[in-house]
């Protein structure tokens, strides 16, 4: 399970950040790694005011990692991937679809000027019968196999750089170092 942990800002990407991250990863731009952290034991959440990355079962996680950098980029991504609304500690976080004009090739804000990319994910990712039958019959068979494309060129050939740091034992200092680590990369990291 990913946790946010106490010292890392709320969501405060807009749908223009939104727009710009897919554009970029359409686009095969970086869009910088993720930097976890991994407690020696795994299983036992170490911030007590921690918040989950999206809310899941109350199950026991097999293991726990703690969200230091990235936050940001994995939020918008699971935003699109569950129809534009995310729970987080019991509270909805939701932003206005961006969309795709396949005539064009251009993402918007709106899902007036072309087709929602959520819509495109639950066909071509989850293959939702549904979705996958709308989209045939307000596309051409060409602009549907373009669109297919795009998103298993997204899913399937973007890898997002992932780095663990995982610590052997916790003491008192561990927590603060680990916010020290967050308040580097983000003072001298370069917003994507």
């Amino acid at each position: 399970k990913y946790y946010l942990p106490s010292f890392q800002r709320q969501y405060v990407w807009d749908e223009e950040d939104l727009k710009e991250l897919i554009v970029s990863i359409v686009k095969k731009q970086p869009i910088g790694a993720v930097i976890l952290w991994k407690p020696s034991h795994g299983m036992a959440q170490v911030d007590p005011l921690s918040k989950p990355l999206i809310d899941h079962d109350k199950g026991t996680p097999t293991e726990v990692f703690y969200v230091l950098d990235g936050q940001q980029r994995l939020t918008s991504l699971l935003l699109l991937l569950n129809g534009w609304k995310i729970k987080r500690d019991g509270e909805e976080i939701a932003k206005e679809p961006i969309s795709y004009n396949p005539s064009n090739g251009k993402f918007y804000k709106s899902s007036k000027r072309g087709i929602d990319l959520a819509e495109l994910m639950r066909a071509f990712y989850l293959h939702d019968h549904r979705a996958m039958k709308a989209l045939e019959e307000k596309t051409s068979k060409a602009v549907y196999a373009q669109m297919g494309a795009m998103i298993t060129g997204i899913l399937e050939n973007y890898p997002v750089p992932i780095c663990t740091m995982s610590t052997e034992k916790e003491d008192e200092n561990t927590f603060r170092d680990m916010a020290e680590a967050f308040i580097k990369v983000n003072k001298y990291g370069i917003r994507i």
